[in-house]
């Protein structure tokens, strides 16, 4: 089955979903990473997660995210190519999108977060998104899921 929805027809996709109701979204940002980091660091990181959970589930693997909330524990837009959006834009994003899917028939979705900023959003839009669709959603944060290989 293909599996990276960017790549698909609509028609792909229709088939796809007919195959698996399982979708991983990867969610990342644009921010600072010290002086010898990429901005795009967190989003690296979560599409490679993102793409081995969808391999090993069978999951349907949507773009990732690449904005994110800078703000939320520290204000990182103090630095030049930091983009933040705020977690309100968030909320409402990551909810129509995790609603679109269940519409059209993905009843299981995680979302790979690679930014801490993002959680109080994705924490909230899970909830929205299983309040309207009945859908079973989840957050793989990496800091969580790896926390041993942090020490």
């Amino acid at each position: 089955m293909k599996r990276i929805v960017e790549e698909m027809t609509f028609e792909e996709f229709g088939d796809a979903v007919k195959q698996t109701d399982k979708a991983v979204v990867p969610i990342g940002v644009i921010e600072v990473h010290g002086p010898h980091g990429p901005l795009g660091f967190d989003n690296y990181i979560c599409e490679e997660i993102a793409e081995r959970l969808a391999e090993q589930t069978d999951a349907l693997l949507l773009p990732t995210l690449k904005y994110g909330c800078c703000k939320m524990v520290y204000d990182q837009t103090v630095f030049p190519g930091t983009i933040s959006i705020s977690v309100k834009t968030l909320i409402d994003l990551y909810t129509e999108i995790g609603t679109e899917l269940a519409r059209q028939g993905v009843r299981r979705i995680i979302f790979v977060n690679g930014h801490f900023g993002n959680s109080a959003a994705l924490e909230t839009a899970v909830f929205q998104i299983w309040g309207k669709t009945g859908a079973a959603v989840g957050v793989l944060e990496l800091w969580t899921a790896a926390s041993d290989l942090r020490s």
